[in-house]
């Protein structure tokens, strides 16, 4: 799972911000490569990314100016492409969207099909796709006409990027797209002819939303806002959303998402048990061990993972430490952040 933040500020330079957001939590379920994206005043999208974590990632507040953006650290998998191609934010190839993504099939893996076919039809249109990989194997991406492997989150970008051309407005493509082409399980949108607002489909993530004297800030979890606890407003599952520093527009994105009904009881007793037995663990480590029995099927694990986590961590009950791991290049070092009981 694929950690990321967002600012829609007013005044405050974003990138700075997405930094401090972004190094809190980057190792939580990821740290593998990291991207931040920023849009310019005039609406320019302006990104930098990166294989490797935030260490490697090359900064320059000056080249990313802006107040909207976002900020991404992925999780790492067997045959991705030893470069950032696979990195987020993706840029379309016309330059009009810019989207970061905890994007994977999933549990709507029946859908791979039609996400090809999407993909075929936007090479037939003329888009390009920075992912694409004429040597990358597996069935974790898809796989286009022109023989290339693609990432899923690139054919979104794309996709989206075609639907504005169109004449679709902001949030009739974005529902559209968050339809037609399902992840796990949300994605963050910026258009370059609709600066200052961050669009986000979330179709089944834990994003905590919070609103701060400069605007607006969104995060996977509640760390990227600092050690002391704040007040965090959950982002409704199966929504789509328009986000100003001012305000949030939200509306509903499908009629047949699964729906979220809370921790249910006894699962943070589970969590502390295992965690117990189970010192210096990831946080994937104790979904999927502490928490599958109550969330047999899919995505939905994550979000009491996140919301556990958290609470425990601002009660006093866990310590955390982060700790590189090498690649087989330096600048492939991963961050990863492990967890106890404190004593």
């Amino acid at each position: 799972m694929c950690e990321m933040c967002a600012y829609v500020g007013r005044t405050k330079p974003a990138a700075p911000v997405l930094m401090e957001y972004g190094k809190r939590i980057e190792g939580l379920w990821s740290g593998f490569c990291t991207g931040i994206g920023v849009q310019a005043f005039d609406g320019t999208l302006n990104l930098t990314k990166t294989l490797g974590y935030s260490k490697y990632l090359k900064y320059d507040p000056d080249v990313l100016p802006g107040t909207v953006g976002f900020f991404h650290s992925r999780t790492g998998y067997a045959g991705c492409p030893g470069d950032s191609r696979y990195a987020h934010p993706f840029l379309s190839s016309d330059g009009e969207v810019m989207v970061v993504s905890q994007g994977a099939i999933g549990i709507f893996a029946e859908q791979s099909g039609s996400i090809e076919r999407i993909g075929n039809e936007l090479l037939k249109k003329g888009r390009s796709f920075t992912s694409a990989d004429f040597h990358l194997q597996g069935e974790r991406y898809q796989l286009l006409d022109d023989g290339s492997r693609v990432h899923m989150s690139n054919i979104v970008c794309e996709y989206t990027a075609f639907l504005l051309a169109e004449g679709y407005p902001p949030m009739e493509a974005i529902r559209k797209v968050g339809n037609e082409i399902r992840e796990e399980s949300a994605t963050m949108f910026l258009f370059r002819k609709f600066p200052g607002h961050l669009y986000v489909v979330n179709m089944n993530q834990r994003l905590g939303m919070y609103f701060h004297e400069d605007g607006i800030s969104l995060s996977t979890c509640a760390l990227a806002y600092g050690e002391n606890r704040v007040g965090v407003t959950e982002v409704p599952m199966n929504s789509i959303l328009d986000i100003t520093a001012d305000s949030v527009h939200l509306e509903k994105l499908a009629t047949d998402i699964q729906p979220y009904n809370g921790i249910p009881a006894g699962l943070q007793n589970a969590f502390l048990n295992w965690l117990g037995e189970n010192p210096d663990a990831m946080l994937a480590h104790v979904m999927d061990h502490a928490l599958r029995i109550h969330y047999p099927a899919g995505v939905l694990r994550h979000v009491p993972a996140h919301e556990l986590f958290e609470q425990l961590y601002y009660d006093g009950l866990l310590e955390l430490s982060t700790r590189e791991y090498p690649g087989i290049r330096e600048e492939e070092n991963s961050i990863r952040t492990v967890f106890r009981l404190k004593k």
